[in-house]
């Protein structure tokens, strides 16, 4: 996915027109796709007890959370 987006990327850039909306969408829809599948797959770790801190979230939590916040900047 993300190398189809570079290649969108330099075939419209090169030639200093914007990328079509449409196909912007296609890609943020499938960017969108992705992640959720990420976050469906690696959900939070159920813990018994109650604790007093907050639950560790692991790498691959942290990794799709900002994966998922990071396009919200752009």
């Amino acid at each position: 996915m993300l190398l189809g987006a570079k290649e969108h990327k330099e075939r419209f850039h090169g030639d200093g027109v914007p990328i079509p909306p449409i196909i912007r969408t296609s890609l943020s829809e499938s960017y969108d796709e992705l992640v959720q599948i990420g976050l469906d797959e690696n959900p939070l770790p159920v813990v018994d007890e109650i604790k007093r801190c907050r639950k560790k979230k692991g790498f691959v939590q942290n990794l799709l959370e900002r994966l998922k916040n990071g396009k919200r900047a752009y």
